[in-house]
């Protein structure tokens, strides 16, 4: 929601600069007032939201109801994937299809026959699936197995030219995820004290982008409708 505010506000933004000059050096001899204006600007921005989260709500409910699903797969153990798959669930308007999940080895728990049926065998079937069929994500956990290690499935994810996500079972909502580096060395940054910070600090910059946009909007304003008079 608040990438969509973000995208909203720019593109207002940007739109309405544009077709002020657009208006105001082209001639195109339609004069407006300083107030029609403002409130011309205001009530764009208010049409704009509207129809954005008219079109999210509508997305979201035909996802809810299986349209516009997305195909994915899974990596893991039997305990990982009911976990995640109940994710799915719930979260139904993510438009996720879980279509096939892999294991080094098949659970020897009882399994819902819904789950069993869409067990697709272990590391190499998995690279054998993937060449004749098609989705559009994968996903992959941990799994303390010798004979897979974590950079041979990741060698073979790689390898699939499909968008891979990696999922760890010890994830918590409250970790960071950003990416760092030490010379050569990829960091995975998890914790980090001043997070909160810099997440206040983003809000901050954006509140005040969007406020320098407005006023922007408002100043120049009058200065191009003068402009065009001469």
């Amino acid at each position: 929601m608040r990438f969509l505010a973000q995208r909203i506000t720019t593109g207002w933004a940007f739109s309405i600069f544009l077709l002020l000059i657009i208006n105001n050096f082209l001639s195109f001899g339609i004069d407006f007032s300083e107030g029609k204006i403002v409130l011309w600007s205001l009530l764009s921005l208010l049409i704009l939201t509207c129809t954005n989260l008219t079109l999210r709500l509508i997305l979201k409910f035909h996802r809810t109801r299986g349209g516009n699903s997305k195909g994915i797969i899974y990596w893991g153990d039997y305990e990982s994937v009911k976990k995640f798959e109940k994710q799915l669930l719930i979260n139904k308007s993510l438009g996720m299809n879980l279509v096939a999940w892999f294991s080094p080895s098949k659970p020897k728990e009882q399994i819902p026959f819904d789950l069993l049926k869409r067990f697709g065998g272990d590391l190499e079937d998995m690279s054998i699936w993937l060449k004749t069929n098609k989705i559009d994500k994968i996903f992959f956990s941990d799994i303390n197995d010798k004979k897979y290690l974590t950079s041979d499935v990741i060698k073979i994810l790689g390898d699939t030219y499909r968008e891979v996500v990696y999922a760890p079972i010890w994830a918590q909502s409250n970790m960071k995820f950003s990416f760092s580096a030490v010379g050569n060395q990829p960091c995975l940054n998890i914790w980090d004290s001043s997070s909160s910070i810099d997440y206040i600090d983003t809000i901050l910059k954006r509140i005040f982008d969007f406020s320098i946009s407005f006023i922007g909007i408002i100043l120049i304003s009058p200065l191009l409708i003068y402009f065009s008079r001469y």
